[in-house]
């Protein structure tokens, strides 16, 4: 007997019923879901995994790091551009009697380095930061982004 309709036929010659075409279908979605769930759990605790022993290297590294520092003024940042090591602490002073942000660029997300913004800082005040990660990371003032810049270069 010859299929002339575009329906697959089972070996004993009859068309294959719709519904187990369609249990088909639900099993191999289930398995593609199932299979994408298992790859990001896995993408998610291999990044969480990184990132606890990133932290934990620059945890056993900051006591033995000197903490650079860096003065605010009227002037702007000084010194404008650090050379540090990974896992060294900066710390930003405001000597000026005018309140500055220190915060990642750009202005005004600070997206480069979303952890690296610290509170509004009136003289005297203080705000440290580690950099865990290498690369040249640049900031600025928020509350003067044109002229307060900064670069921070990580070794």
């Amino acid at each position: 007997m010859e299929n002339t309709s575009n329906n697959p036929i089972q070996d004993n010659g009859q068309p294959i019923p719709k519904k187990h075409k369609l249990r088909w279908l639900w099993i191999a979605a289930i398995i593609l879901a199932l299979a994408v769930v298992i790859g990001l759990g896995a993408y998610v605790l291999f990044q969480r995994s990184t990132k606890q022993a990133s932290s934990q290297d620059c945890k056993n590294l900051i006591a033995k790091l000197p903490t650079a520092e860096i003065k605010i003024s009227s002037a702007g940042f000084e010194p404008a551009t650090i050379n540090i090591k990974r896992c060294q602490q900066v710390n930003w002073t405001n000597t000026d009697g005018k309140p500055h942000e220190v915060a990642a660029d750009p202005y005004p997300t600070s997206s480069t380095y979303p952890e690296f913004a610290g509170p509004a800082l009136t003289q005297n005040d203080s705000f440290s930061f580690v950099f865990e990660k290498s690369g040249d990371f640049t900031y600025h003032d928020q509350l003067n982004p044109l002229k307060f810049k900064g670069t921070v270069i990580v070794k």
